[in-house]
């Protein structure tokens, strides 16, 4: 995310989920689409995007952080790219693409992991802007950690499915 130098300075991307800000880290970003590019995959039942003949899967943060319902019809997919052990592209909803911003490292505030519920798997530090907190998302720990619930619930279907 950040390299802990006091005077280091990252472009965020900040985008709306329910009532709560978050950044990501503008580098990652790869595109912003429309929702009406979203297919169902029927064969593992997961959302999909399909970009330049790639499919891309598609995370629902809303759900994933306990927000219920969409607050906006109007919601937006945003494509980033992972660079962890391997390049990875994935993708994500949110109700509202806010803006660009630079932030400081020395702005950022770490936070302490029982302030938010999920805070401790997906958000690594916060930064308060114009009197709002911004959660800075950990995407790629998001994605690993959906994937590996994606993958257990696969194993245990099959596994039910072959008894």
């Amino acid at each position: 995310m950040f390299k802990e130098t006091l005077n280091t300075r990252k472009s965020f991307l900040i985008y709306r989920i329910g009532d709560n800000l978050f950044a990501s880290d503008s580098d990652q970003v790869r595109n912003i689409v429309d929702t009406t590019f979203i297919v169902k995959d029927s064969e593992q039942q997961s959302l999909i995007i399909n970009i330049n003949g790639k499919e891309i899967p598609v995370f629902n943060i809303s759900e994933i952080i306990g927000n219920k319902k969409p607050e906006s019809t109007n919601q937006l997919i945003i494509v980033m790219e992972i660079k962890n052990y391997k390049s990875q592209i994935t993708s994500f909803i949110v109700d509202e693409v806010k803006e660009l911003i630079d932030i400081q490292n020395e702005n950022c505030i770490k936070i302490p992991m029982n302030e938010i519920k999920y805070c401790e798997r997906y958000i690594n530090k916060m930064v308060k802007i114009n009197n709002e907190f911004i959660g800075i998302l950990d995407i790629e720990n998001l994605v690993n950690s959906e994937v590996d619930v994606i993958k257990n619930q696969f194993s245990k279907q099959k596994h039910a499915i072959c008894q």
